[in-house]
């Protein structure tokens, strides 16, 4: 079973009118094969390992890390969140059950303004094509 802790809550009327708001706490799951965890600097090691690959950057505008320390460095600035008050971050690392290895990111974008989200992932080619 997938499970998730992304909630939607409601404020009270607020002059005749419903105010709706959005909260995210927080970004995990766990399936037999997968488990995603919020995103810690104390896994930035693991997760290098997993994303320094060049072939990840083809499709996408960023380069690869160079080292783990640049990692922490990137992971840091999702860890601070967004500029814009409208929009929410939530990360996690993607670990396989298997070997407790880290294997990816999931990043979820949230518009509180719109209310949608965006949802990426970045899983390392290792584990490409196995569903």
């Amino acid at each position: 079973m997938l499970g998730y802790s992304i909630l939607g809550l409601s404020d009270p009327e607020v002059s005749g009118q419903r105010k709706e708001t959005w909260h995210v706490e927080g970004l995990s799951f766990s399936i037999p094969r997968l488990a995603a965890v919020p995103l810690s600097l104390s896994d930035v090691d693991a997760g290098f390992a997993a994303l320094a690959d060049p072939c990840l950057s083809a499709c996408i505008p960023d380069e690869p890390p160079a080292d783990a320390e640049a990692l922490g460095r990137q992971w840091a600035r999702y860890l601070g969140g967004p500029r814009a008050e409208d929009e929410q971050w939530r990360n996690a690392t993607v670990w396989l059950a298997a070997n407790s290895q880290v294997i990816g990111t999931v990043q979820a974008t949230l518009d509180t303004h719109r209310r949608a989200a965006e949802i990426a992932y970045l899983l390392c080619p290792a584990v490409w094509g196995q569903g």
